[in-house]
């Protein structure tokens, strides 16, 4: 059981769930067992529904810390060449 658990998430909704974003399989889960849970909200990482498991309300949430920091991401490539068979 983790003491502390500290993940990203997407800012809430009109109804107060943050969203997991991409490590939404895992994470209703370890939230279950940590004893303090901290979601740092970044409004740069993808809203991934999932239709169970994906979010925590604000209740559940004792600290939230706001990053404005980017997602990674990749730039966009074209392809120059393309071989058709």
């Amino acid at each position: 059981m983790a003491r502390c658990l500290l993940h990203a998430g997407h800012t809430y909704g009109q109804h107060g769930y943050f969203n997991f974003g991409l490590a939404n399989s895992y994470m209703k889960s370890m939230i279950r067992g940590a004893g303090v849970v901290i979601i740092e909200v970044n409004n740069t990482i993808p809203l991934c529904l999932g239709g169970y498991g994906e979010n925590v309300h604000i209740s559940k949430v004792d600290y939230i810390i706001e990053v404005p920091i980017p997602c990674y991401g990749y730039p966009a490539i074209t392809c120059a060449y393309a071989r058709r068979n």
